[in-house]
């Protein structure tokens, strides 16, 4: 099992409408949000408490009300705090008609020609209330809602559009982080269950270990080894919340050879042991 692949490959929504919406809270196993990419934008959404994103290298710290937007192919992750967030994620391709007046402009986001100049948007902007009204709409999931979310999303550009928050670009700006960063990331998932060190991860990326971790660090917040130690303990956070594994198997199968390593090391990123974690999940 893997805990998120650092490029999703799952499919957001359905054929006819992809776009897909997830609702997390402390006491979900994918709560935290480990670096990944994909084509989709998504938008991010904070009903309750904090949530420190980091996209490209670049800290946003959401709190209630407020949303980001993310352009397709950013590096992104995330610690949230007592938070309760909404993720909606979609392709500008679903706004596509033919002969539609907004299709040049949709079609200018898909080629990047113009491009999403990141900003955060606080609760009393017109991005957060159209955020909120479009989360509304997935979260109910009523019969009709397809045609309300369509519209919030033009909304979205319109806005976006009046507020000079998409601009011109060349179509190289929003092509993500340098890929030895995403290198690094496609090995880590690939091998974290493995014995691996600094100089494996430095020889998937074809960097010197130390340029890496400069770079590395400068847009997760963490060393490799660092982000490979918390990496492997979001995964055992998955495996633990399913319960298909005790705790020693667990550990093992999630790159722990030694059970006290493993345990210092789930108390030094979740702030409980492995047996405390189980007993307020499943209290």
């Amino acid at each position: 099992m893997k805990y998120l692949d650092y490029r999703e490959k799952r499919q957001h929504g359905n054929f006819n409408f992809p776009i897909a919406y997830y609702s997390e809270n402390p006491h979900a196993p994918r709560y935290v949000m480990p670096f990944h990419w994909h084509n989709e934008y998504e938008l991010i959404y904070v009903t309750k408490g904090s949530f420190l994103v980091t996209a490209d290298g670049e800290d946003y710290l959401l709190r209630k009300g407020s949303c980001l937007l993310l352009a397709g192919g950013m590096l992104h992750g995330g610690t949230p705090d007592q938070c309760h967030y909404e993720c909606v994620v979609f392709h500008p391709r679903m706004l596509l008609v033919n002969q539609h007046a907004c299709a040049p402009l949709v079609h200018a986001l898909i080629n990047r020609t113009i491009t999403l100049q990141q900003n955060l948007f606080e609760e009393s902007s017109p991005v957060s209330t159209i955020a909120q009204t479009l989360c509304g709409y997935l979260r109910a999931h009523k019969e009709g809602y397809e045609l309300f979310v369509q519209s919030c999303l033009y909304q979205l550009l319109g806005t976006l559009t009046e507020e000079h928050v998409l601009r011109a670009g060349d179509s190289d700006h929003t092509s993500g982080s340098p890929d030895p960063v995403k290198d690094a990331l496609a090995f880590i998932e690939e091998h974290y269950a493995e014995h691996i060190e600094l100089n494996d991860i430095a020889r998937a990326a074809g960097l010197n270990p130390n340029y890496l971790c400069r770079l590395f660090k400068n847009y997760t917040g963490r060393t490799p080894v660092d982000y490979l130690r918390y990496y492997r303990i979001e995964c055992a956070c998955e495996m633990l919340a399913t319960r298909m594994r005790s705790i020693p198997e667990t550990a093992w199968k999630c790159g722990f050879h030694d059970p006290a390593y493993f345990s210092r090391c789930f108390k030094k990123e979740k702030g409980v042991t492995p047996t405390a974690y189980l007993n307020q999940k499943f209290a």
